[in-house]
């Protein structure tokens, strides 16, 4: 195997390591320039099918995490959807469909925090009005 290769596999190898192991590390990782290095790789494997698989499996683990998702959507997904459609072959479709699924649900949640936030706030302040002490006469 070619040094550069290895370089690579050990590279992704890492990566995946520390999605999995401690997810206080995941954060720093992607605020350094992770996802975007990330999505480097795999446009320069994508002619690899082993490497590509690695590395969308790298990919697939950061968003696991919020962040992950929150840099993936930072960075665009855009090469992950037109590598989706140029694919065909059925591993490589299935680990981006994962992708596109975990972002989806992302996005989900981040539209429910919202209302319930919303709801929070409001009940908190229809609660503040009421529990005004002059409100109730004595």
């Amino acid at each position: 195997m070619d040094l550069q290769v290895e370089s690579l596999v050990g590279g992704l190898a890492a990566v995946q390591l520390l999605c999995n192991k401690d997810p206080g590390d995941v954060q720093p990782f992607l605020a350094a320039g992770g996802m975007k290095l990330l999505l480097q790789v795999v446009e320069e494997v994508s002619e690899t099918t082993g490497l590509l698989l690695f590395a969308l499996t790298s990919v697939e683990c950061a968003c696991r995490h919020g962040c992950g998702c929150e840099a993936l959507l930072s960075e665009g997904k855009e090469p992950l959807l037109a590598l989706r459609h140029k694919m065909q072959r059925p591993p490589i479709t299935r680990l981006l469909q994962r992708v596109v699924y975990r972002l989806q649900c992302y996005e989900l949640a981040c539209s429910f925090e919202v209302v319930l936030l919303h709801v929070h706030i409001q009940n908190f302040r229809e609660f503040r009005k009421y529990s005004d002490l002059s409100y109730f006469p004595l």
